[in-house]
């Protein structure tokens, strides 16, 4: 949104609301406002930017977190943990634990993972590209899959059988 239209919006609010409290609290309001707006404008990635960004992780199959292929997100928590171990695992991360709730190890390393400024990885190289140029994720607003709250319980392969 640009700062025009963005100022607009604030005088229209500021016209049609009718605060009667005190000209402190109104500076404290006005002080808070500007302050996130500041962060917003900070924050801000061009359309034009992140379609840069995802093309070049297109052409060299980088993947943030969360995603299974460059741009196509996780569909279940089995994909979600295996995600989130890989990238665990190139951070020099813990590896989850049975009886561990997949929603906290999964939080924990997205965590780690914004930490270290949200770089694309390589999941042919398990390696990170430290390509960032994007804005920083949101977890309260991470999609979870069904059965993130239930406790992880590893599968024994060695009772699968040769099929």
């Amino acid at each position: 949104m640009s700062e025009e239209i963005a100022n607009e919006i604030v005088k229209e609010i500021k016209q049609k609301s009718r605060y009667t409290g005190s000209r402190k609290a109104k500076t404290g309001n006005r002080r808070r406002s500007k302050s996130w707006r500041d962060r917003e404008k900070e924050n801000a990635v061009t359309a034009e930017e992140q379609e840069a960004f995802d093309d070049r992780r297109l052409q060299r199959g980088l993947i943030c977190f969360g995603e299974t292929e460059p741009l196509v997100n996780c569909g279940t928590i089995s994909e979600e943990i295996q995600i989130a171990r890989e990238f665990s695992a190139a951070m020099n991360g813990p590896d989850i634990e049975p009886g561990q709730v997949p929603r906290d190890y999964i939080s924990d390393v997205f965590r780690m993972w914004v930490e270290r400024e949200c770089p694309a990885y390589d999941r042919s190289k398990k390696k990170f590209a430290f390509l960032v140029n994007f804005k920083k994720p949101d977890l309260r607003k991470y999609i979870w899959p069904e059965g993130a709250d239930d406790p992880f319980q590893p599968v024994d392969i060695s009772v699968l059988g040769d099929e």
